[in-house]
């Protein structure tokens, strides 16, 4: 026998015992928390560990009950036997830690970001520099998340599935710059319904280039006097579809979406002085934006 069986059973039973009571108490810690709009814990639902622990489990009968029994006489096969089942457990532990180490607390203004290995982290809702809502289609339905990137370049994602996702997406849309918001513009079905027609958004995408490449009058009626939405026109648009490459592929060729990217990086280097009524009417810089709008248009062959 290469291994005692008494040594590994007890291993076994001592460790899933510690991961049972590690979990409840961890559990219960979030359940006793005090949940509020403005202190809420972001984490994975229990389903996560119990599907960690019953692996854990059923692998420890299996093998608890095969080297009991003597069944492995040699090393090769003792290796692949305990390798294989070694792997087995690192998913079932895997599931467990994701359950009771990643979370996102937030507290006040405050955002803290638990990993497994990596040390926790703190940052304010004003150092976040992006947040792309996503929308996925599954075999199980639609899958809701959010990708938060701060100003230091760290990255965490909040998935539609977690406890205190909802409350997470509000204090977004409440404490998050606009501007940084990709994906936010419309309520949860109706950005699904884009997601899943991305035709429309090309749509939008030409009519917004049209309404660049316009005299200034229908550019200033088309906001109401809101002049500085002009500057979000194409942007809101593009940034929804940012990082599809499906999308770009198929309703627009490479060429064709530089023309755009480069329309809208022209628009987004306008100095704020520019968004004026005034300046719209009169100056240089909008008579070159409609020039380039009009030049992309022509490419696109959608008329004017």
């Amino acid at each position: 026998m290469i291994i005692p069986p008494f040594l590994i059973s007890a291993g076994l039973i001592a460790f899933f015992m510690w991961l049972v009571f590690y979990s409840i108490r961890e559990s219960k810690n979030i359940e006793e928390a005090k949940m509020s709009d403005e202190s809420f814990v972001v984490k994975h639902t229990k389903i996560i560990a119990i599907i960690g622990i019953a692996l854990i489990a059923i692998l420890s009968i299996v093998v608890v009950g095969i080297t009991i029994s003597q069944q492995i006489q040699d090393l090769i096969s003792g290796l692949l036997f305990y390798g294989v089942f070694g792997v087995f457990y690192l998913l079932g532990l895997l599931l467990v830690l994701l359950y009771v180490k990643c979370k996102v607390v937030i507290e006040g203004k405050n955002i803290t970001a638990f990993f497994i290995i990596k040390k926790p982290y703190t940052f304010l809702f004003s150092d976040i520099s992006s947040v792309v809502r996503e929308v996925k289609r599954t075999y199980y339905g639609e899958l809701e998340g959010m990708v938060i990137k701060t100003k230091e370049g760290r990255k965490i994602i909040a998935e539609g599935s977690q406890i205190s996702y909802e409350r997470f997406f509000k204090a977004i849309e409440l404490n998050v710059n606009k501007e940084y918001l990709v994906g936010f513009e419309y309520g949860r079905d109706e950005y699904s319904m884009l997601k899943r027609n991305p035709a429309i958004i090309r749509n939008y995408v030409v009519e917004s280039i049209k309404l660049l490449a316009g005299p200034p009058e229908m550019q200033l009626s088309a906001f109401s006097g809101r002049t500085d939405e002009l500057a979000y026109a194409l942007d809101g648009w593009l940034r929804v579809y940012e990082n599809d490459s499906i999308f770009r592929r198929r309703y627009f060729s490479k060429y064709e979406y530089k023309l755009i990217s480069d329309l809208n990086k022209s628009v987004n280097d306008l100095s704020a002085d520019l968004f004026t009524e005034n300046a719209i009417k009169t100056s240089p810089e909008w008579d070159e934006i409609r020039i380039q709008a009009k030049d992309v248009l022509s490419v696109l062959k959608t008329g004017q």
